[in-house]
């Protein structure tokens, strides 16, 4: 395979996810630029490899037994690109949001200071149509560019993006998410940074911070916190071996030191359970299930 970046076979996901969970994937890429991303990508097109493009790993249950395929990591420098063009930022899919924020903050501009409190990379950030209670990326998003099924450069506007909550058109279709423009707003760098220390701060007094976990663990219905429903069914600090239900913040799963995908699996399938037989409503994960399953969580209970 004529391919410049760097490729690994059998590397251990574990190493790359938040949740320190994951098993092997058959071949591990990290393309040196966007030409080396399709070389690799028409590669595993002709010979019918499926792919998995990974960012910071923050937001996704890996399988137990791994990914069968190419993960894709654009974690080299090209992929993490953030450039200033007045009010405007690009940034590159593998631009980690903390820096993007940082930077943003110190040329005294705001609109995207929830990404404070979202860990991971902005090609995941615009999949999931991330944010928190204090906006989401839709608000400053612009436009994005990816390559289509083709391996063909497209770009689509924020309105033809199917921006909802922790939605996307990008979780229908195959494409590989390279760039993104937002728009920015002029601050007061003070002020900037004041907004975001207290978000930082909050985060760290009502969240497991430094204990692996992948984020929120569901969404949250309309007109409910789920972590109230998760709270209110009794399952705080509830564990199936080293997948336990968090004590700082209940609709956080961790783990506690060497939990298994299945055993978090489990324990989420059982927080739906109970939430459900409680209150009649079906949480839906916000986690996302990675590589190889044999079952799926709920999904329409009546």
């Amino acid at each position: 395979m004529p391919l410049r970046g760097k490729l690994l076979q059998q590397e251990l996901l574990a190493r790359y996810t938040s949740f320190r969970i994951g098993g092997p994937a058959d071949f591990f890429f990290i393309p040196e630029d966007e030409r080396d991303l399709i070389e690799g990508l028409a590669h595993c097109k002709k010979e019918g490899i499926r792919w998995f493009v990974l960012g910071n790993g923050s937001n996704i249950l890996v399988s137990d037994d791994g990914i069968r395929g190419m993960v894709i990591s654009l974690s080299s420098p090209f992929f993490r690109k953030i450039v200033f063009e007045g009010n405007t930022l690009t940034v590159g899919a593998g631009a980690k949001t903390g820096t993007v924020l940082h930077e943003a903050v110190e040329r005294s501009f705001g609109g995207i200071e929830f990404l404070g409190a979202v860990p991971g990379t902005m090609g995941g950030v615009f999949f999931m149509n991330a944010g928190t209670y204090l906006g989401e990326i839709a608000d400053a998003v612009l436009e994005v560019r990816f390559l289509d099924t083709d391996l063909v450069s497209r770009v689509l506007p924020k309105a033809s993006l199917n921006f909802q909550y922790r939605k996307s058109i990008f979780q229908k279709n195959p494409w590989v998410i390279v760039e993104g423009k937002l728009a920015l707003v002029p601050m007061v760098k003070n002020e900037a940074k004041s907004k975001v220390k207290a978000i930082l701060d909050r985060r760290k007094k009502t969240q497991p911070l430094g204990i692996p976990s992948a984020g929120s663990a569901f969404q949250n219905p309309p007109g409910h916190s789920s972590w109230q429903l998760v709270e209110a069914a009794g399952l705080r600090g509830f564990s199936i071996g080293d997948a336990a239900v968090s004590d700082a913040h209940t609709n956080f799963v961790i783990n506690k030191g060497n939990a298994k995908a299945s055993e978090v699996f489990q324990l989420m399938r059982l927080i739906q359970e109970k939430v459900f037989q409680k209150t009649g409503i079906l949480l839906e994960p916000e986690v996302r299930l990675v590589g190889e399953w044999q079952e799926d969580f709920l999904r329409d209970k009546k």
